[in-house]
């Protein structure tokens, strides 16, 4: 695929950033790989980015070479609790668009006493979860990129 020298401004973590492959990227600084983005391609045709990078100017290096390469509008999905996750992907240009809750459900018919019974009908999901004990996870931002 490509590859792209990013070392302006970088100070000591200067990686060579290369697209391996139609949805991966390879950092690697001194022989060293030292970070990968990947993208993931949803039904509904949007693009998902990730990337983990062991330093923060590799993370810069990586989403400026996928931003790049890549077509508009492009998303990440993120933990609300990883501050500087979140603080990466602003910094790259992307902004909060919506929250996605996620939930704890238990399945165990012993748990949740309903054994066989049909599924509930539209929009009495949420009480169902509710009632067999089900408690939400965390919130992840969905961040999009314009």
């Amino acid at each position: 695929m490509s590859s792209v020298h990013l070392t302006s401004g970088m100070g000591k973590h200067a990686a060579v950033i290369t697209r391996v492959a139609e949805k991966r990227w390879h950092a690697v600084e001194d022989d060293r790989a030292v970070g990968r983005g990947d993208t993931s391609h949803r039904p509904d045709g949007r693009i998902f980015l990730s990337i983990d990078a062991w330093h923060g100017a590799v993370f810069d290096q990586l989403a400026d070479a996928m931003l790049t390469d890549l077509p508009k509008p492009l998303h990440t999905v993120v933990d609300e609790a990883d501050l500087d996750l979140t603080s990466n992907w602003e910094q790259a240009g992307f902004t909060t668009r919506r929250r996605k809750w996620e939930y704890l459900v238990p399945t165990d018919p012993r748990v949740t006493e309903l054994g066989s019974a049909p599924p509930p009908p539209d929009g009495a999901a949420m009480a169902l979860f509710e009632g067999v004990g089900a408690c939400r996870a965390s919130s992840n931002p969905q961040l999009a990129l314009r």
